[in-house]
This record gives C-alpha cells, structure tokens and sequence, in this order.
C-alpha cells in the first residue's frame, strides 16, 4: 500500500493515544510506558526535570485507537482487574474460616473471624443461663433409675423414630394435657384409628377405654367413614375429594392409568335404614345404561365392578367408582369406561394414557369393539383407541402382565401333565411340566441347591397357588432356564428358551424404580429414559418373533393335524392376543410420555397391582367374613380411600409393596367429615 508521509501525518494526527490500565497490582501482564512531553518554554515548570507521560499499558496494547477512551486490550485486562479486586475487596470483608491458616490470611480477616466468634460465645452464655434458669425453676427430681431409663429410651430410638411415630407421640402428648371434650385430631390420627377400628372393633375399643391413648371414639371414625354415602356409579363427591387431591398436580403429573376388574361378593339383599332402600341388586349407576344392557334388572349382584386410577409419576392410588354386576358383558363394560374416562377428562384434568386389565372375555371383547378407532395401527390385534375426549391422543389397552405369566404358566402346566389338555411343541423339541418337575426333583437329591426359591408349592398347584404371581414367575425364571441349559438334557432346550423369553418380557413390563436393575444387575429393569431404548426393539422383534415364529413351526408341522390339536401346541389364543396387546400398547405409551417430557418411565406401572391390593383391603376389613356383600363393599371403599396411599399388607402382590412403609409418610391432608344435622 503506498501512501504519503503528509498523508500518514495527516492519518496518525486524529488518532489518540491509549491511556492504559490502572495498576491494582503489579504483574508481568502490564508494562511502564514513558512518552516525553513538549513543553513551551515560557510556562515551563522548573520542578519538572524531564517533562514526561507516563503510562501502564498491556504488553500487547495497540497505543493508538480511532476513537473510544482505552484499546480493545487495555480494556478488557481493566474490566478483569476491575473485577478481581471488588472480588479481593469482598474477601477481605467476610471473617475468616476457623481453620484457615494464619499465615496466609490477613489481618483485616483474622480480626473479623476473632469478633464473631466472641459474639457467637457471648449469645451461647446467654442462652446456657437461660436454660439453667429454666432447669432449676421447672425441673423435677427423679430416681437413678428412671433417670437412666429415660436417657436409654432417648439415647436409642431416635435413629428408628419414624415421622408417623414423631407425630403420634407429639399429638398424644398434647391430646393428654387436653379436655376430652371438642379434641380434634390430626387427619394422619383418625387414618390410623379408623385402620384399626375396622380391622378389629372390639380391640380397639379395649385399646380406647384402657386410656394407654386418647383414640378416637367408633361414633367419631363413624363420621368420618360415612361422609360420603356409598352408592353403585360415579358420584360427584367422590370426584370433588379427587379434584382436592390432585389440584397441585401440573403437566406429566396427570397422566394416569385407569384400572377396571370384578371381584366376587356375597349374593345378598340388605335394607338400608337410611334411605329406606333394598342394595344389593345389579346397579351400574345410571338408570338408562341400566335398562338399555340388563336382561333382568332385579336380578342379586354377585361381583363388584371396581375403577381405579393410578398416576404415572406420582404416587395417586383412588378408587373412582363401583360398579354391581354379575359377570359384566362387553357391552355393558362400553358405557360405564367411555364415561368414567369423561368424568376424568373433562371434570378432573386428568389424562387418560392406559387402560389395564385381566384378560377376561369381555374385556378383551372390548378392545376389538375399538378396531374402527385404532388410527390404522396395522397390527391384527386392536391395542389403542382414539380418545373421544382427547381426539390428539390414544388410550392404549394393556393386559395385566402379572396375569399373562399366570396364564402362561397354566399353559405349560397342562403341557403333558395334570389334565393333559395340551402337548406345547416348538420347532422339534417339546415344552412340557415334566422338565420343570424332573428339574425340582434332581435339585432336591443335590447336597448344594442350584435353585434354593424352587419349592414343591411351585411344582404341585392347587386352585389357590394357580394365582400366585410369584410362583409362576419365579418358575418361568432366567435361573430356571439356566439351569435346564446347563445341566438338563438336550430335550428342555425349548422348555429353556421359554423361561428366558417371559423372563425377560416380565423385567420389561415390571420396572419399578431406579434402583433394582443394579442391586438384582439385571439390564432389563432399568428405567425407561430414552426413545431409542434397545428394549423396544427386542419386545416387538425378538420377543413378538420368538411367539410367531413358534405358532409358524406349529402351523407347519409335518403329520396330519386337526387345528385343534395344532392349537394345543401352543399357548392359549387369549394369552398369545394378551402378549401382543400388552407389548404394543407399552412400547407406544412409553414413547409417548417420554416425548412428552417425562424424565423416565416405569412400567410397573401399567400393571394393575394397586386394585388387587384393594381387593386385598376390602376381603381384610370383612375380617371372618372376607366376603362382603354390596352394602358393605360401599362403606369398605369409603374406608379405604380416606386411608389414601396406605400399603396393604396382604394379597396377591408379593415382592411389590413395602410393608416398613405402611405407616411411614405423614400427611396434614384434612379428612372430611360428615356434616351433623340440626
């Protein structure tokens, strides 16, 4: 670039000079600049030897700029040095740690550390006195042996104080020093005593009038179980009470999974004193659905229809709404789930994800009533319906996975053995029980058990055992199938490769919690947390293939074969159709909350344990009678949800509740109460 010196004169004269930098400390980042500086003579200050500029700047400071007060540099170093000492300035305002090393710390700091700490013992003398006073002006003189039993009592069990202990024990002290007049009791209190009261009336009454404890009376807990008076469909306190609990609920919070199965109760009619009414006729809670679907319908009801909601990433367990019924039909079961999905969308805000069930006929019927509104999924089983009240998403039909290793179970235990009403065969190799019990039994002559949880309750079942989940988990097992593979002969190969497939399928669908699949190092309990999870890919590939590939090799088997005995070779059509449902309607929902922003899904639960836990509180609240009729089935569900989340501690739910937490969590949740009549 060629250029004039009059013109570079020109260029270098409108440029100003860089101040430089403030040195808050000297570094080997800035330099001394010194520029000389004209002077006129006239006005010459003789103090000054050499009139001079003096400068810090940057090592790498441009000098001059165009316009602004510092360069680019120059700058930046002073915003950091700015920086640094309003940093240094804010240390040395706060005390020092006590065990900072002196030698490092200033002055300044080690003079603020000295004066609070003297404040510090100064409060705690004042307080040591305060409590001195108290001691000698309230304290009361005690025996060496009480004293050390109390200093025992407190020194050990503070460890093992539970918040539930912490507040029976904070609210009997404060209900003894009470009148017994007008007491109210804490919500978690009248919880625990109606537990108790229904469970067994006359020990808790003992328990009440021997004044170890202020409980309750049975005419108080009476109000409380009677507010709201128990009749057959869906009632509007009922879901005021759900409104109340799930009002704090936001975004994934109120994805739920509705529940709906029949449990047997006794055939009886009871006259009802208060509202002058005959219960225990079918009743499936609205007068047009009654007529429009009932033959008879002054026909005794003989099972309870039960639907129940349980939320997906909380811990919601409710009971919507009951149902009298005596072998519910498809068509009957359309209204009542179309409308209990209604009340839950439109009144509740809460969204409905799943629907779970056994695999009874009228529910499976209810499903393929859906075929029209699937959204061309393009499977050969309808798994998903449109929801009439969400059109933008699907509520997807699942069957109980605990049910389906039941069922599948069954089939391999009529697999030459018992009734022998199948032969199962897969590509060559037979799957029969007899494996199971030749495996038992060569287990049983060992001095070292290879499979310690296998007992004859496993291998002998009884109409009571078939619906046990864990012994048929337990048997259809990854330790069981290793076992046949490794010392079983060439036969069991197929019996094998059947416990290693429901194994796995089982661990899919029963994921429940964060921490199993380390403690058990099984991969497939795992949380769901990604959409690109590999388990998708082997439930619908592996797993599905393994089950078609199977009813291929049937299919094709060489020998003349009637269809129906072709059809014993393999498992039932209602599990095989309960299989592929399941499989497709968790891969899809799963997906589904995960896009949606749920930070991980478990499987569990889908499952419909929570209801077989209710039914294990409404046959334990009977006591003798463990089988209610319909009146009492409605006062036992209302005793039930006031309880809320409480664990049952009996029922087909082995493995999955944690009976240490049954009386745990504390709750200020107000109880409501019935209103007295003036």
């Amino acid at each position: 670039m060629n250029i004039t010196v009059s013109e570079l004169i020109k260029r270098i004269d409108v440029l100003l000079i860089c101040p430089g930098v403030r040195p808050f400390e000297l570094s080997s980042d800035i330099v001394h600049h010194i520029i000389p500086k004209s002077v006129d003579p006239l006005f010459r200050d003789d103090s000054e030897i050499f009139p001079q500029l003096e400068y810090w700047r940057t090592r790498d400071c441009e000098v001059l700029v165009e316009h602004g007060e510092q360069c680019c540099v120059c700058y930046k170093y002073s915003h950091k040095s700015e920086v640094d000492q309003k940093a240094k300035q804010r240390k040395l305002a706060k005390p020092a740690h006590l065990f900072a090393p002196v030698s490092h710390t200033t002055p300044e700091r080690i003079k603020l550390t000295l004066k609070t700490q003297r404040l510090k013992c100064a409060e705690l003398e004042r307080k040591l006195e305060e409590m001195k006073s108290e001691i000698e002006k309230s304290s009361v003189e005690v025996d060496n042996q009480l004293s050390n039993d109390i200093t025992s009592i407190l020194g050990t069990s503070n460890e093992n104080i539970t918040p539930f202990m912490d507040l029976f024990w904070q609210q009997q002290k404060k209900l003894m020093t009470k009148s017994k007049t007008g007491v109210r009791y804490h919500p978690m209190i009248i919880r625990y005593c109606l537990s108790l009261a229904t469970k067994s009336p006359a020990c808790y009454e003992e328990l009440r009038k021997s004044n170890i404890l202020v409980l309750p009376s049975q005419r108080t807990l009476k109000d409380y179980r009677n507010c709201i008076r128990p009749k057959a469909g869906i009632q509007e306190e009922v879901l005021e009470e759900l409104n109340v609990l799930t009002n704090s609920y936001f975004d994934v919070q109120r994805y739920i999974v509705l529940l709906f199965d029949e449990m047997k109760i006794l055939s009886n009619l009871v006259f009802d004193k208060v509202s002058g009414e005959l219960t225990g006729f079918l009743d499936l809670g609205d007068p047009d659905i009654n007529f429009g679907t009932l033959e008879k319908a002054d026909k005794i009801a003989s099972h309870a229809m039960v639907f129940y909601i349980r939320g997906l990433c909380t811990e919601l367990k409710f009971s919507l709404a009951y149902f009298a019924t005596d072998g519910i039909t498809s068509y009957q079961l359309m209204p009542l789930f179309w409308q209990a999905v209604c009340v839950l969308e439109l009144a509740c805000n809460l969204w409905v994800i799943a629907s779970t069930s056994d695999g009874a006929s009228p529910n499976r019927a209810l499903y393929r009533m859906h075929k029209a509104l699937d959204g061309n999924a393009g499977t050969d089983v309808c798994y998903r319906t449109v929801n009439l009240y969400a059109p933008d998403r699907f509520i997807y039909f699942c069957s109980d996975a605990p049910h389906l290793i039941k069922t599948t179970r069954n089939c391999v235990y009529s697999s030459g053995h018992g009734t022998c009403t199948r032969y199962m065969w897969n590509d060559g190799h037979y799957i029969l029980w007899q494996h199971f019990i030749q495996l038992f039994h060569q287990d049983l002559d060992n001095g070292l058990k290879l499979l310690p949880r296998l007992t004859y309750d496993h291998i002998k079942l009884s109409a009571y055992s078939t619906m046990r989940v864990n012994l048929a988990v337990q048997i259809l097992s990854a330790s069981v199938a290793n076992v046949l593979k490794s010392f079983g002969p060439p036969d069991t190969i197929a019996t094998s490769k059947l416990c290693e497939m429901m194994d796995n399928f089982f661990d899919c669908l029963n994921v429940r919690n964060q921490h199993e699949h380390v403690r058990k190092r099984k991969p497939f309990l795992k949380p769901y947390s990604s959409v690109n999870d590999q388990r998708f890919a082997w439930l619908t590939n592996d797993f599905l293939g393994y089950l078609r590939n199977w009813r291929e090799s049937v299919a094709n088997r060489p020998g003349e074969y009637t269809n129906n005995a072709r059809s014993k070779m393999f498992l039932s059509w209602q599990t095989y159709e309960g299989l592929k449902i399941t499989v497709h309607s968790v891969v899809e929902a799963t997906k589904f909350l995960l896009n949606e922003g749920m930070e991980y899904v478990l499987t569990e639960r889908f499952c419909q344990d929570p209801l077989e836990e209710y039914f294990g509180n409404q046959r334990k609240l009977g006591r003798r009678s463990d089988n209610p009729d319909m009146r009492q089935f409605g006062y036992n569900n209302n005793t039930i949800r006031v309880q809320r989340a409480v664990t049952c501690q009996s029922g087909n739910t082995r493995g999955r509740k944690d009976k240490n937490k049954a009386w745990v969590n504390v709750s200020d949740d107000p109880v409501p109460k019935r209103k007295k009549t003036k």
